[in-house]
């Protein structure tokens, strides 16, 4: 399971049944988001951006960069991740280049939850506004 810390030094933390705990630290504001994904833990943050961590160390392999205000929700399919923000666009990402492959916008719809569908490509998601 991995839990969430708030408040103070924000960062994630992983529990995994041992007596020791594993933080990873590097997000400048709230963790508000999670998703494994292929021995790797995504997470989105109020500080714009999604991280990628290694679940063998507490090290952030890598930042993505892009959504102008909170990132909300993630979720990820092979090698595709796709990340719903309240800068109003979900943004859909290429895990092995790490850019991003495509931005669309929802104008005046702040997203909540996202879902990428792997038989058929297509992106679900929910908003504040009930839609």
């Amino acid at each position: 399971a991995c839990f969430v810390r708030m408040g103070g030094e924000d960062a994630i933390w992983v529990y995994s049944g041992a007596p020791d705990c594993c933080v990873y630290s590097g997000h400048s504001d709230s963790v508000i988001c999670l998703q494994g994904s292929k021995g790797r833990i995504l997470s989105g943050s109020v500080d714009t951006t999604i991280r990628i961590w290694s679940v063998q160390q507490p090290s952030c392999d890598n930042i993505l960069s892009g959504h102008t205000d909170w990132v909300r929700c993630l979720h990820c399919n092979d090698n595709l991740l796709v990340s719903g923000s309240d800068d109003h666009t979900i943004r859909v990402w290429d895990l092995q280049t790490l850019r991003c492959r495509r931005t669309i916008e929802v104008r005046g719809w702040v997203i909540n939850c996202i879902q990428l569908t792997a038989s058929h490509p297509s992106v679900w998601f929910g908003t504040e506004q009930g839609a």
